[in-house]
Parts: structure tokens; C-alpha cells; sequence
């Protein structure tokens, strides 16, 4: 169903239709959308690549993520069109298991992109999530990177800390997540030599 105004998301099997219906139709009061792999088959996945690209409105997209390999391939498909669109300034990922293959569609999206200002994590885990950290010192449009709930391997402090220095960031947001302690110093050290953030 509707949710506020100017976003949308897709709780239920009709709300899929109305919202290809007002992508295709582009509509200036659809500016958020969430998109559910789980309720997405063959034939709105096709649709949904042919109206994103039309859409100028849409600023921000968060694909909601299921874990079996079908949802997971659901998802591999979304994230094809992302890059024929050119109005979307945040993209969230949740409920994802970030695997190397997953890392692997994810990180086109997270390197090449010239529009996304905005990255964010919400309740992933898995040891992509390392790739995908270090792929955005490739990236220096991105400005605000959040993670949510997301469950962390050990050492990922340290790779995001590394990799401050080569981002862009003006934004770090961090909400729960556990970090090892010996991981803290490290990590508040190279937030505060990034004069941005």
C-alpha cells in the first residue's frame, strides 16, 4: 500500500501494480520506493527494468532483500537497472546476505554511479560486505554512508577505517553495530583525521 506521501511501498501483491503503474507513468510524487524481492516475479522484475529508467522523480530506492538464491537472483535483476537511471540519490539494501556473488552486483552499482550520494546497509551481514567497503574508495560522489543492524565481521572496523581516508564521506552512520573493542581506537582515529565527516 501507499505509504506517505511521495513514497511507496509494496506490502502487498496489488500495490506491485500500482507501483509499476506509477513508475511507467512518471509520476512526480513518486519520490521513495521500496521494493520487495520477495513479492517480485518474472514479469514485474521485466517491467520494472523498463520503466526505472523512464523515471526522473525517484530519488530514493531501498531494495528489500529475501535469502533464498531465488529472492537473491530477484535482487541480481533489480540491481541491472539501477544504472539507467539517473535520479536516484540513495539506494538502501535490506535483509540481505551479502556472499561474494551478491558483493559482485552489488559493487557496479556502489563504484561506477555518478548520482549516489547516499548508500545504506540495513540488517546485511555476510563477507561481501568487506568488497563492498573497499570498492567505494572508488567512488567519490557518495557522501553519506549508514550500516543499521548489520551484522559485522571482527576485522570490517578496521577495512571501513582504511578506507575513509579514499571516500568522499561527509556522513558515517553506524547504528547498532557491534564492534570489537580493540577496533574502536582505530576506527575514531581516522574519523577524526577526515576533516568532512
Amino acid at each position: 500500500a501507499a505509504g506517505t506521501e511521495g513514497s511507496f511501498d509494496d506490502s502487498s501483491l496489488d500495490s506491485i501494480g500500482q507501483m509499476l503503474i506509477r513508475l511507467n507513468d512518471n509520476d512526480a510524487s513518486l519520490t521513495e520506493l521500496i521494493v520487495d524481492c520477495r513479492l517480485m516475479d518474472e514479469q514485474s522484475v521485466a517491467y520494472f527494468d523498463l520503466f526505472l529508467p523512464k523515471n526522473k522523480f525517484l530519488k530514493k530506492l531501498r531494495l528489500r532483500c529475501g535469502r533464498s538464491p531465488f529472492y537473491q537472483d530477484i535482487l541480481r535483476r533489480l540491481l541491472l537497472s539501477l544504472p539507467k537511471n539517473s535520479s536516484i540519490k540513495t539506494l538502501e539494501i535490506e535483509n540481505a546476505h551479502v556472499d561474494s556473488d551478491v558483493a559482485s552486483w552489488l559493487v557496479p552499482s556502489f563504484v561506477r554511479s555518478r548520482t549516489l550520494i547516499h548508500i545504506g546497509m540495513i540488517n546485511c551481514m555476510g563477507s561481501g560486505l568487506e568488497r563492498l567497503i573497499i570498492s567505494m574508495q572508488h567512488n567519490q560522489h557518495v557522501q553519506k554512508l549508514s550500516f543499521r543492524s548489520c551484522r559485522w565481521r571482527v576485522h570490517i572496523a578496521d577495512i571501513v577505517a582504511s578506507s575513509l581516508p579514499f571516500m568522499n564521506l561527509q556522513s558515517l552512520s553506524l547504528v547498532d553495530i557491534k564492534i570489537a573493542k580493540d577496533g574502536w581506537p582505530y576506527l575514531i582515529w581516522k574519523i577524526m583525521e577526515c576533516k568532512e565527516l
